[in-house]
């Protein structure tokens, strides 16, 4: 029943929840963890009150309260349940309140005219104009070329009928299979005639229909046609290997001998391939033509739409092994007519073709590459690191004492000027104003030793100084 419930979607509320929470680490991963087990509760709530209220009211209000109880209000109340207990257990801070301006002494004061941002919290004062470079303007073209691709793209996800098709139907007579899953086929009435549940046991597929085309003036010859759902490919075994190779490499005899193997195209676009098998069976010489071909579609499975694996086989019964040519036009037909109706929400663009008819050159260039950028950006990173290393050896006292005072501030608080000043005057028992550590972080900046960054504090953008150095030396002491 769990899989009812769109245990994905609440995850990510339950992963929204923990971050925006503004506290430790642990809180954060705390709220997360705490949404797995309140999931499972829920759902059993729900289940529950569903069974009280269907042995108490009647089936049809509790099948109206389980759509009614589904998964956006088990989210909603989850979101909810996960908020209150982060806030009153775990005393975790959800929503803070953001600092006024006014509260910051040293925002309203002249200085802070001449500069975007304030020395004393690093608040910015003043939004500059953005204008963006060649290389920003490249890499949003780039951006929007590729969501463009991949939203042409499409990945073949199949419609039976208008939405996903429910397989097994409750009738009168009980059980079946949904005849709506097959076309109607002009001159041909088509009807359920089998489920074969010990196969659907042996195999592991979650069904083995079989169904049948009757010709309307009895001149025709049936056709059958065989519809097995399984969640891997695994469980859908190509004919041929059945009955010949697997016989064969066990050391049996096979059960039929082939007339006739091939590959015949009934899908364009998408690109569809079928396997033509005609065979006859070696005990009572029957012949048999088979054209069969894999899928994978969208069915409703208890109530939930799922992606299953399809096998779908066509079959015929000629009169003799002399006649199995003339099957294969018949057969193709109806192959057609089901890939038809099965079809794509949107067909394949160019690209996705190109993509399908290529897709391990493509993987194997893309892979390529990817291993290339990474050891690239790597041996870059290691070769800069080294460089400012010894550029940061070359520095004066006074310049290297900068950086690590800069350090230090990021390691400990709030990178801004003035913790950056603080803890340069702590380090180094020397007194030194604002203006003179601006003008060597300033320095540093064209060095490349720090950088200047914003982020976000309480949701409001905040200047800070990054130093570009893992572990410079203390030279405070020196």
């Amino acid at each position: 029943m769990l899989r009812n419930i769109p245990l994905i979607g609440f995850l990510l509320f339950a992963a929204l929840a923990a971050y925006i929470t503004r506290d430790k680490p642990w809180k954060k991963a705390a709220i997360f963890l705490i949404g797995l087990p309140l999931i499972y509760l829920l759902n059993i709530g729900r289940i529950t009150a569903i069974l009280i209220i269907g042995f108490y009211y009647g089936e049809q209000l509790a099948l109206q309260m389980f759509h009614l109880l589904g998964g956006l209000v088990l989210i909603m109340f989850g979101t909810l349940i996960i908020l209150l207990i982060a806030e009153k257990l775990l005393r975790a801070k959800i929503f803070t309140k953001t600092q006024p301006p006014q509260q910051c002494p040293e925002c309203n004061r002249v200085e802070g005219e001449s500069r975007n941002y304030c020395s004393h919290c690093g608040r910015l004062l003043k939004y500059p104009v953005a204008i963006p470079s060649k290389s920003d303007v490249a890499k949003i073209a780039a951006i929007v070329i590729t969501v463009m691709l991949l939203m042409s793209i499409q990945a073949p996800v199949f419609a039976l009928t208008k939405g996903p098709a429910q397989v097994i139907i409750q009738t009168p007579m009980g059980e079946q299979g949904n005849t709506e899953i097959l076309p109607q086929v002009q001159g041909y009435s088509l009807s359920f005639f089998y489920r074969d549940k010990n196969f659907e046991n042996e195999a592991n597929q979650d069904a083995s229909l079989l169904y049948i085309y009757e010709p309307r003036n009895n001149t025709g010859r049936p056709v059958w046609v065989s519809v097995e759902v399984a969640s891997t490919t695994a469980s859908l075994h190509p004919w041929e290997v059945c009955l010949i190779t697997w016989p064969q490499t066990h050391g049996y005899q096979p059960t039929a001998t082939q007339l006739d193997l091939r590959d015949i195209r009934i899908s364009e676009n998408p690109p569809i391939v079928a396997r033509y098998f005609a065979f006859q069976y070696t005990n009572h010489n029957e012949t048999q033509v088979v054209l069969y071909w894999y899928e994978t579609s969208t069915f409703d499975v208890n109530g939930t739409a799922e992606q299953k694996h399809v096998k779908t086989s066509l079959i015929t019964y000629p009169n003799n092994g002399e006649n199995i040519t003339k099957e294969e036009d018949n057969l193709l037909l109806f192959a057609t007519a089901i890939a038809n109706y099965w079809q794509p929400i949107k067909m394949w663009t160019q690209v996705a073709l190109a993509i399908s008819q290529n897709g391990l050159t493509l993987t194997a260039a893309t892979t390529t590459l990817l291993a290339s950028l990474i050891i690239f950006g790597t041996v870059q990173k290691m070769r800069e690191r080294k460089a400012k290393a010894k550029a940061y050896d070359k520095l004066s006292r006074a310049d290297q004492q900068t950086i690590y005072a800069a350090l230090q501030a990021e390691k400990t608080s709030i990178p801004t000027l003035q913790n950056i000043t603080a803890t340069y005057q702590r380090t180094t028992q020397a007194q030194i104003g604002q203006e003179a550590v601006l003008e060597k972080l300033i320095q540093a900046e064209e060095t490349g030793m720090v950088r200047r960054q914003l982020i976000s504090v309480q949701d409001e953008p905040t200047q800070v100084w990054k130093t570009n150095l893992s572990k410079p030396i203390d030279r405070s002491n020196q």
